[in-house]
Protein backbone atom coordinates (compact mmCIF):
# COMPACT_ATOMS: atom_id res chain seq x y z
CA UNK A 1 0.00 0.00 0.00
CA UNK A 2 1.39 3.38 -1.02
CA UNK A 3 1.92 6.07 1.95
CA UNK A 4 1.26 8.50 -0.95
CA UNK A 5 -2.58 7.51 -1.55
CA UNK A 6 -3.05 9.38 1.80
CA UNK A 7 -1.09 12.09 0.76
CA UNK A 8 -4.23 13.82 -0.58
CA UNK A 9 -7.86 14.17 0.16
CA UNK A 10 -10.01 10.88 -0.57
CA UNK A 11 -12.97 11.44 -3.00
CA UNK A 12 -15.92 11.89 -1.07
CA UNK A 13 -17.58 8.90 -1.73
CA UNK A 14 -17.29 7.39 1.38
CA UNK A 15 -18.30 10.81 3.65
CA UNK A 16 -21.44 10.38 1.33
CA UNK A 17 -22.01 7.07 2.01
CA UNK A 18 -21.76 7.43 5.46
CA UNK A 19 -23.99 10.26 6.02
CA UNK A 20 -26.94 8.43 3.93
CA UNK A 21 -26.62 5.30 6.74
CA UNK A 22 -26.17 7.95 9.38
CA UNK A 23 -29.89 8.93 7.71
CA UNK A 24 -31.05 5.38 7.10
CA UNK A 25 -30.27 4.36 10.86
CA UNK A 26 -31.95 8.00 12.06
CA UNK A 27 -35.18 7.19 10.02
CA UNK A 28 -35.39 3.61 10.83
CA UNK A 29 -34.75 4.43 15.01
CA UNK A 30 -37.46 7.10 14.35
CA UNK A 31 -40.23 5.10 11.86
CA UNK A 32 -39.69 1.73 13.88
CA UNK A 33 -38.93 2.95 17.13
CA UNK A 34 -36.13 0.47 17.71
CA UNK A 35 -33.11 1.67 19.42
CA UNK A 36 -31.44 -1.70 19.99
CA UNK A 37 -28.54 -0.69 17.29
CA UNK A 38 -27.95 2.49 19.32
CA UNK A 39 -28.01 0.26 22.48
CA UNK A 40 -25.35 -1.82 21.56
CA UNK A 41 -23.16 1.00 19.69
CA UNK A 42 -22.73 2.82 23.39
CA UNK A 43 -21.85 -0.17 25.44
CA UNK A 44 -19.22 -0.87 23.39
CA UNK A 45 -17.73 2.78 23.25
CA UNK A 46 -18.98 2.85 27.29
CA UNK A 47 -16.50 0.03 27.84
CA UNK A 48 -14.18 0.98 25.57
CA UNK A 49 -13.75 4.64 27.01
CA UNK A 50 -13.62 3.17 30.70
CA UNK A 51 -11.24 0.35 29.88
CA UNK A 52 -8.85 3.21 28.80
CA UNK A 53 -9.90 5.65 31.48
CA UNK A 54 -8.71 2.61 33.74
CA UNK A 55 -5.64 1.07 32.37
CA UNK A 56 -3.27 3.77 33.37
CA UNK A 57 -4.29 4.22 37.13
CA UNK A 58 -3.61 0.80 38.25
CA UNK A 59 -0.48 -0.23 35.71
CA UNK A 60 2.85 1.03 35.50
CA UNK A 61 4.08 2.87 32.38
CA UNK A 62 6.04 1.44 30.11
CA UNK A 63 9.72 3.31 30.65
CA UNK A 64 11.42 3.78 26.82
CA UNK A 65 14.42 1.23 26.45
CA UNK A 66 17.54 2.29 27.76
CA UNK A 67 20.50 3.16 25.13
CA UNK A 68 22.69 5.97 26.58
CA UNK A 69 25.02 6.05 23.30
CA UNK A 70 20.48 7.10 21.55
CA UNK A 71 21.13 10.76 21.24
CA UNK A 72 20.14 12.00 17.57
CA UNK A 73 20.05 15.77 16.71
CA UNK A 74 16.87 17.32 16.55
CA UNK A 75 15.33 19.87 14.72
CA UNK A 76 13.00 21.80 15.98
CA UNK A 77 10.19 23.19 14.51
CA UNK A 78 7.54 26.13 14.94
CA UNK A 79 5.46 26.87 12.14
CA UNK A 80 3.87 30.74 12.66
CA UNK A 81 1.74 32.84 11.25
CA UNK A 82 0.67 36.41 12.91
CA UNK A 83 2.56 35.10 16.61
CA UNK A 84 4.33 38.31 17.38
CA UNK A 85 2.07 38.42 20.59
CA UNK A 86 3.95 35.02 21.86
CA UNK A 87 6.27 33.70 19.64
CA UNK A 88 9.54 35.61 21.84
CA UNK A 89 8.21 34.27 24.95
CA UNK A 90 8.24 30.27 23.40
CA UNK A 91 11.68 30.66 21.52
CA UNK A 92 12.77 31.94 25.12
CA UNK A 93 11.34 28.79 26.52
CA UNK A 94 12.92 26.50 24.13
CA UNK A 95 16.06 28.10 23.81
CA UNK A 96 16.82 26.60 27.66
CA UNK A 97 16.26 22.81 26.70
CA UNK A 98 18.43 20.73 27.82
CA UNK A 99 19.64 18.38 25.33
CA UNK A 100 22.98 18.43 25.14
CA UNK A 101 25.94 16.02 23.27
CA UNK A 102 29.37 16.66 23.86
CA UNK A 103 28.70 20.23 25.85
CA UNK A 104 26.81 21.62 23.17
CA UNK A 105 23.03 21.69 21.96
CA UNK A 106 22.59 18.81 20.60
CA UNK A 107 19.42 20.14 18.55
CA UNK A 108 18.15 23.72 16.39
CA UNK A 109 14.83 25.63 16.06
CA UNK A 110 13.93 26.46 12.98
CA UNK A 111 11.10 29.61 13.07
CA UNK A 112 8.80 28.99 9.97
CA UNK A 113 7.24 32.19 9.66
CA UNK A 114 4.47 31.42 7.23
CA UNK A 115 4.26 35.09 5.40
CA UNK A 116 2.83 36.22 8.74
CA UNK A 117 2.18 40.43 8.41
CA UNK A 118 3.08 41.23 11.69
CA UNK A 119 6.72 41.20 13.54
CA UNK A 120 6.83 37.58 14.09
CA UNK A 121 9.70 36.99 11.93
CA UNK A 122 11.52 40.32 13.11
CA UNK A 123 10.80 38.96 16.76
CA UNK A 124 11.76 35.49 15.80
CA UNK A 125 15.22 37.20 13.93
CA UNK A 126 16.36 39.11 17.30
CA UNK A 127 16.53 35.71 18.85
CA UNK A 128 18.16 34.15 15.80
CA UNK A 129 20.63 36.77 16.30
CA UNK A 130 21.35 35.64 19.83
CA UNK A 131 21.34 32.03 19.62
CA UNK A 132 23.68 29.84 17.22
CA UNK A 133 21.03 27.46 16.96
CA UNK A 134 17.81 28.97 16.10
CA UNK A 135 17.27 30.04 12.31
CA UNK A 136 14.08 31.78 10.62
CA UNK A 137 13.21 30.23 7.54
CA UNK A 138 10.46 33.07 6.09
CA UNK A 139 8.16 31.69 3.60
CA UNK A 140 6.64 34.39 0.79
CA UNK A 141 3.53 35.24 0.85
CA UNK A 142 2.83 33.72 -2.57
CA UNK A 143 3.48 30.18 -1.62
CA UNK A 144 1.00 27.49 -0.72
CA UNK A 145 0.05 28.50 3.11
CA UNK A 146 -1.17 26.53 5.82
CA UNK A 147 1.09 24.51 9.06
CA UNK A 148 1.43 21.01 6.89
CA UNK A 149 2.79 23.06 4.00
CA UNK A 150 4.74 25.34 6.43
CA UNK A 151 6.21 21.89 8.17
CA UNK A 152 7.51 20.18 4.90
CA UNK A 153 9.13 23.41 3.91
CA UNK A 154 10.71 23.13 7.63
CA UNK A 155 11.68 19.54 6.87
CA UNK A 156 13.71 20.38 3.46
CA UNK A 157 15.74 22.87 5.22
CA UNK A 158 16.61 21.26 8.43
CA UNK A 159 19.46 18.74 9.37
CA UNK A 160 17.72 16.70 12.59
CA UNK A 161 17.60 12.91 12.30
CA UNK A 162 14.36 13.68 14.52
CA UNK A 163 11.74 16.56 14.05
CA UNK A 164 9.98 17.97 17.43
CA UNK A 165 6.71 20.19 16.67
CA UNK A 166 5.23 22.73 18.49
CA UNK A 167 3.12 25.45 18.32
CA UNK A 168 3.90 29.22 18.61
CA UNK A 169 2.47 29.44 21.93
CA UNK A 170 4.25 27.38 23.53
CA UNK A 171 6.60 26.49 27.11
CA UNK A 172 8.26 23.23 27.76
CA UNK A 173 9.94 21.87 30.23
CA UNK A 174 13.52 22.22 29.55
CA UNK A 175 14.06 18.03 29.83
CA UNK A 176 11.38 17.71 27.44
CA UNK A 177 13.89 16.48 24.42
CA UNK A 178 15.57 14.19 27.45
CA UNK A 179 12.43 12.26 28.25
CA UNK A 180 10.94 11.93 25.04
CA UNK A 181 13.82 11.22 22.43
CA UNK A 182 14.94 7.79 24.36
CA UNK A 183 11.12 6.10 23.63
CA UNK A 184 12.10 6.70 19.75
CA UNK A 185 15.06 4.23 19.85
CA UNK A 186 13.61 1.55 18.58
CA UNK A 187 13.10 1.02 14.41
CA UNK A 188 9.04 0.51 14.56
CA UNK A 189 8.86 3.37 17.05
CA UNK A 190 8.43 6.36 14.22
CA UNK A 191 7.03 8.84 16.68
CA UNK A 192 6.14 10.35 20.15
CA UNK A 193 3.85 12.84 21.84
CA UNK A 194 4.41 14.84 25.11
CA UNK A 195 1.91 15.55 28.02
CA UNK A 196 -0.11 18.38 26.73
CA UNK A 197 -1.34 21.57 29.71
CA UNK A 198 -2.86 24.42 29.26
CA UNK A 199 -0.89 27.48 31.17
CA UNK A 200 -4.18 29.44 31.34
CA UNK A 201 -6.57 27.28 32.61
CA UNK A 202 -7.59 29.64 36.01
CA UNK A 203 -8.53 32.24 32.87
CA UNK A 204 -12.31 31.60 33.05
CA UNK A 205 -14.87 28.48 33.17
CA UNK A 206 -14.11 27.68 29.86
CA UNK A 207 -10.35 27.75 30.27
CA UNK A 208 -10.66 25.28 33.10
CA UNK A 209 -13.12 22.81 31.29
CA UNK A 210 -10.34 22.54 28.34
CA UNK A 211 -7.66 22.01 31.08
CA UNK A 212 -9.67 18.82 32.31
CA UNK A 213 -10.17 17.87 29.23
CA UNK A 214 -6.58 17.92 28.36
CA UNK A 215 -5.22 17.02 32.04
CA UNK A 216 -7.47 13.96 33.15
CA UNK A 217 -9.59 12.67 30.01
CA UNK A 218 -7.12 12.79 27.24
CA UNK A 219 -3.60 12.26 29.19
CA UNK A 220 -5.21 9.08 30.93
CA UNK A 221 -6.26 7.77 27.41
CA UNK A 222 -2.83 8.29 25.96
CA UNK A 223 -1.25 6.44 28.59
CA UNK A 224 -3.79 4.03 28.47
CA UNK A 225 -3.49 3.20 24.72
CA UNK A 226 0.05 3.48 25.12
CA UNK A 227 -0.11 0.83 27.95
CA UNK A 228 -2.07 -1.45 25.51
CA UNK A 229 0.31 -0.77 22.82
CA UNK A 230 -2.76 0.35 21.04
CA UNK A 231 -2.65 3.84 18.67
CA UNK A 232 -1.59 6.57 20.73
CA UNK A 233 -2.00 9.52 18.56
CA UNK A 234 0.20 12.73 17.86
CA UNK A 235 -1.23 15.61 18.57
CA UNK A 236 -0.42 18.96 16.72
CA UNK A 237 2.21 20.55 19.97
CA UNK A 238 4.65 18.52 21.39
CA UNK A 239 4.92 15.72 18.88
CA UNK A 240 8.66 14.56 17.91
CA UNK A 241 9.11 12.14 14.48
CA UNK A 242 11.83 10.65 12.70
CA UNK A 243 12.54 12.23 9.44
CA UNK A 244 12.70 8.68 8.07
CA UNK A 245 9.20 7.84 8.60
CA UNK A 246 8.30 11.03 7.78
CA UNK A 247 9.97 10.53 4.09
CA UNK A 248 8.37 7.54 3.85
CA UNK A 249 5.12 9.31 4.51
CA UNK A 250 5.80 12.22 1.62
CA UNK A 251 5.91 14.30 4.73
CA UNK A 252 2.79 16.22 6.50
CA UNK A 253 -0.46 15.91 4.64
CA UNK A 254 -0.85 19.56 3.23
CA UNK A 255 -4.63 18.38 2.15
CA UNK A 256 -5.74 17.99 5.86
CA UNK A 257 -6.67 20.04 8.66
CA UNK A 258 -5.58 18.03 11.39
CA UNK A 259 -2.30 16.91 9.69
CA UNK A 260 -1.16 15.08 13.57
CA UNK A 261 -4.19 12.75 13.28
CA UNK A 262 -3.36 12.21 9.63
CA UNK A 263 0.23 11.59 10.24
CA UNK A 264 -0.51 9.04 12.91
CA UNK A 265 -2.57 6.77 11.29
CA UNK A 266 -0.46 7.04 7.84
CA UNK A 267 2.24 6.07 10.04
CA UNK A 268 0.58 2.82 11.73
CA UNK A 269 -0.45 1.63 8.29
CA UNK A 270 3.57 1.48 7.91
CA UNK A 271 3.71 -0.71 10.28
CA UNK A 272 4.59 2.06 12.92
CA UNK A 273 4.07 3.01 16.38
CA UNK A 274 4.05 6.11 18.04
CA UNK A 275 4.50 5.85 22.05
CA UNK A 276 3.38 9.07 24.80
CA UNK A 277 5.93 10.03 26.79
CA UNK A 278 4.18 11.41 30.25
CA UNK A 279 7.22 12.88 31.86
CA UNK A 280 7.91 14.86 28.73
CA UNK A 281 5.40 18.49 29.95
CA UNK A 282 4.60 21.13 27.90
CA UNK A 283 2.19 23.74 28.25
CA UNK A 284 -0.19 25.61 25.11
CA UNK A 285 -2.97 28.31 25.70
CA UNK A 286 -6.30 27.26 25.75
CA UNK A 287 -9.59 29.04 23.98
CA UNK A 288 -11.12 31.64 26.33
CA UNK A 289 -14.15 32.02 24.80
CA UNK A 290 -16.63 29.97 23.21
CA UNK A 291 -16.39 31.79 19.76
CA UNK A 292 -12.89 30.51 19.71
CA UNK A 293 -13.55 26.83 21.31
CA UNK A 294 -16.53 25.97 18.68
CA UNK A 295 -14.51 27.26 15.60
CA UNK A 296 -11.38 25.50 17.00
CA UNK A 297 -13.57 22.42 17.66
CA UNK A 298 -15.27 22.57 14.12
CA UNK A 299 -12.00 22.68 12.31
CA UNK A 300 -10.79 19.41 14.38
CA UNK A 301 -14.52 17.89 13.56
CA UNK A 302 -14.18 18.06 9.62
CA UNK A 303 -10.34 17.04 10.14
CA UNK A 304 -11.66 14.03 11.91
CA UNK A 305 -14.64 13.27 9.66
CA UNK A 306 -11.65 13.60 6.73
CA UNK A 307 -9.31 10.48 8.53
CA UNK A 308 -12.28 8.44 9.08
CA UNK A 309 -13.29 8.52 5.94
CA UNK A 310 -9.86 7.88 4.59
CA UNK A 311 -8.35 5.11 6.89
CA UNK A 312 -11.42 3.28 8.20
CA UNK A 313 -11.61 1.15 5.29
CA UNK A 314 -7.58 0.43 4.51
CA UNK A 315 -7.25 -0.42 8.46
CA UNK A 316 -9.42 -3.16 8.03
CA UNK A 317 -7.45 -4.60 5.52
CA UNK A 318 -3.89 -3.75 7.39
CA UNK A 319 -1.92 -5.65 9.06
CA UNK A 320 -1.32 -4.15 12.38
CA UNK A 321 -1.90 -5.99 15.67
CA UNK A 322 -5.63 -7.19 16.53
CA UNK A 323 -5.46 -4.55 19.30
CA UNK A 324 -4.54 -1.79 17.04
CA UNK A 325 -6.95 -2.75 14.75
CA UNK A 326 -9.94 -2.94 17.19
CA UNK A 327 -8.43 0.62 18.99
CA UNK A 328 -7.96 2.63 15.55
CA UNK A 329 -11.42 1.78 14.34
CA UNK A 330 -13.46 2.63 17.58
CA UNK A 331 -10.57 5.61 17.36
CA UNK A 332 -11.57 6.84 13.77
CA UNK A 333 -15.45 6.14 14.54
CA UNK A 334 -16.01 7.82 17.75
CA UNK A 335 -16.38 11.30 15.68
CA UNK A 336 -19.77 9.92 14.89
CA UNK A 337 -20.96 9.90 18.75
CA UNK A 338 -22.95 13.00 18.52
CA UNK A 339 -24.79 11.93 15.70
CA UNK A 340 -25.76 8.89 17.53
CA UNK A 341 -26.47 11.03 20.53
CA UNK A 342 -28.74 13.21 18.42
CA UNK A 343 -30.30 9.83 17.36
CA UNK A 344 -31.21 8.81 20.43
CA UNK A 345 -32.24 12.03 22.08
CA UNK A 346 -35.03 12.80 19.31
CA UNK A 347 -35.96 9.38 19.07
CA UNK A 348 -36.37 9.29 22.37
CA UNK A 349 -38.47 12.66 22.83
CA UNK A 350 -40.64 11.31 19.83
CA UNK A 351 -41.59 8.04 21.68
CA UNK A 352 -42.78 10.43 24.61
CA UNK A 353 -45.84 11.11 23.02
CA UNK A 354 -46.65 7.37 21.34
CA UNK A 355 -47.74 4.24 22.80
CA UNK A 356 -44.71 2.39 22.66
CA UNK A 357 -44.36 -0.95 23.74
CA UNK A 358 -40.85 -2.23 22.50
CA UNK A 359 -39.49 -3.81 24.88
CA UNK A 360 -35.45 -4.35 24.00
CA UNK A 361 -33.12 -6.64 24.37
CA UNK A 362 -30.82 -4.49 26.46
CA UNK A 363 -33.22 -2.66 29.08
CA UNK A 364 -32.76 0.67 30.61
CA UNK A 365 -31.99 -0.99 33.84
CA UNK A 366 -28.85 -2.15 31.56
CA UNK A 367 -27.90 1.07 30.22
CA UNK A 368 -28.17 3.16 33.28
CA UNK A 369 -25.71 1.09 34.98
CA UNK A 370 -23.41 1.50 32.15
CA UNK A 371 -24.00 5.21 31.95
CA UNK A 372 -23.30 5.30 36.11
CA UNK A 373 -19.91 2.58 35.72
CA UNK A 374 -18.89 5.33 33.15
CA UNK A 375 -19.51 8.42 35.43
CA UNK A 376 -17.88 6.52 37.82
CA UNK A 377 -14.34 5.28 36.24
CA UNK A 378 -14.45 9.19 34.96
CA UNK A 379 -14.75 10.10 38.58
CA UNK A 380 -11.58 7.64 39.61
CA UNK A 381 -9.93 9.41 36.73
CA UNK A 382 -10.48 13.19 38.23
CA UNK A 383 -9.45 12.43 41.71
CA UNK A 384 -6.31 10.54 40.51
CA UNK A 385 -5.16 13.77 38.60
CA UNK A 386 -6.91 16.43 40.20
CA UNK A 387 -7.80 15.65 43.95
CA UNK A 388 -10.55 16.71 45.58
CA UNK A 389 -14.01 16.17 48.00
CA UNK A 390 -16.56 14.27 46.39
CA UNK A 391 -18.18 17.08 45.60
CA UNK A 392 -15.71 18.88 43.54
CA UNK A 393 -15.17 15.74 41.78
CA UNK A 394 -18.90 14.75 40.95
CA UNK A 395 -19.10 18.83 39.95
CA UNK A 396 -16.11 18.14 37.56
CA UNK A 397 -17.56 14.64 36.03
CA UNK A 398 -20.60 16.38 34.95
CA UNK A 399 -19.75 19.60 33.78
CA UNK A 400 -17.02 17.67 31.25
CA UNK A 401 -20.06 15.79 30.29
CA UNK A 402 -21.88 18.58 29.95
CA UNK A 403 -19.11 20.18 28.09
CA UNK A 404 -18.79 17.41 25.72
CA UNK A 405 -22.18 17.92 24.52
CA UNK A 406 -20.97 20.91 22.08
CA UNK A 407 -19.86 18.01 19.66
CA UNK A 408 -23.73 17.41 19.05
CA UNK A 409 -23.28 21.42 17.88
CA UNK A 410 -20.24 21.41 16.10
CA UNK A 411 -20.07 18.00 14.19
CA UNK A 412 -22.84 19.50 11.60
CA UNK A 413 -21.22 21.94 10.50
CA UNK A 414 -17.86 20.05 10.30
CA UNK A 415 -19.49 17.51 7.62
CA UNK A 416 -20.85 20.73 5.82
CA UNK A 417 -17.33 22.07 5.53
CA UNK A 418 -15.68 18.18 4.57
CA UNK A 419 -18.64 18.59 1.57
CA UNK A 420 -17.02 21.97 0.68
CA UNK A 421 -15.73 21.58 -2.74
CA UNK A 422 -12.07 22.91 -3.89
CA UNK A 423 -11.64 23.91 -0.18
CA UNK A 424 -8.61 25.57 0.78
CA UNK A 425 -6.07 24.40 3.51
CA UNK A 426 -5.27 27.61 5.61
CA UNK A 427 -3.92 28.88 8.74
CA UNK A 428 -7.17 28.95 10.83
CA UNK A 429 -6.04 28.97 14.13
CA UNK A 430 -6.94 30.33 17.65
CA UNK A 431 -5.41 33.52 18.18
CA UNK A 432 -2.93 33.43 20.98
CA UNK A 433 -2.91 35.86 23.89
CA UNK A 434 0.17 35.26 26.06
CA UNK A 435 0.79 34.53 29.34
CA UNK A 436 0.74 36.96 32.36
CA UNK A 437 3.57 34.92 33.99
CA UNK A 438 5.99 31.45 32.83
CA UNK A 439 3.89 28.00 34.23
CA UNK A 440 5.82 26.46 36.85
CA UNK A 441 8.35 23.83 35.75
CA UNK A 442 8.05 20.44 36.31
CA UNK A 443 9.99 18.52 38.64
CA UNK A 444 12.96 17.39 37.37
CA UNK A 445 12.62 14.61 39.73
CA UNK A 446 9.79 13.08 38.08
CA UNK A 447 11.50 12.84 34.72
CA UNK A 448 13.17 9.64 34.27
CA UNK A 449 17.15 10.00 33.44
Amino acid sequence: MSAYLFRKQQSHAVGITVLFILIFLFLYSLLFQDLLWLQVVMVIFTLYGCYFLLVPLYARSSPPLENGSYKPFVSVFIPAKNEEAVIASTLSSLSKLSYHKDGKPNFEILVIDDGSSDRTGEIAKEFQAKFPFVRVLSRPVMKKSGKSAALNDGLRHSKGEVIAVFDADTQVDSGFLSASVPFLFPDHVAGVQGKVKLYNSDVNFITSLQNDEFLIFNHLTQKGKDLMNAVTCLGGNGQLVKRKALEEVAGWNEESVTEDFDLTFRLLLLGYEVRYAEHAILWQEACSNWSALIRQRVRWGEGLLTSCFDFFIPLLGSKVSWIQKLDGILTLSRILLPFWVITGYVCEFCFLFENNTREPILTSILLTAMTLFFFITMGIGVNRESPGSWKEVIKKVLLYWLYTLIWVLVLPFSYMNYFKINRAVFWDKTIHKGMAEEPLAYSASRIPQ
